[in-house]
């Protein structure tokens, strides 16, 4: 082995040792996905508009009917009109309804 593929492979071993020291210093679950929210959805902030299709690729026991796929898009559609028109989004990572 190669000493800079030595090195590499050190560094990169180090890397996940300080990762895996991060992810057991989380008390509970929810506190894992909470300080991992970012990696879980792929690295990119997911807007209102985008969230619904991406929730429907997720696996489900039962296919809802097409009418209710369609009723609940509408609705769906309804309420980011109504967010995108009435309230101010912050995008600071705090969660805006703790208190």
């Amino acid at each position: 082995m190669s000493a800079p593929l030595g090195k590499k492979i050190r560094r990169e071993a180090e890397m996940l040792a300080v990762e895996a020291e991060k992810i057991r210093q989380n008390k509970t679950i929810r506190a894992l996905v909470d300080n991992y929210s970012y990696v879980l959805t792929g690295g990119k902030p997911i807007t209102l508009a985008e969230a619904y299709p991406l929730a429907l690729q997720k696996p489900s026991c039962r296919e809802p009917s097409e009418h209710i796929a369609r009723q609940k898009l509408r609705y769906w559609n309804d309420f980011v009109s109504y967010t995108s028109a009435n309230l101010t989004i912050n995008s600071s990572k705090e969660n805006p309804f703790s208190d």
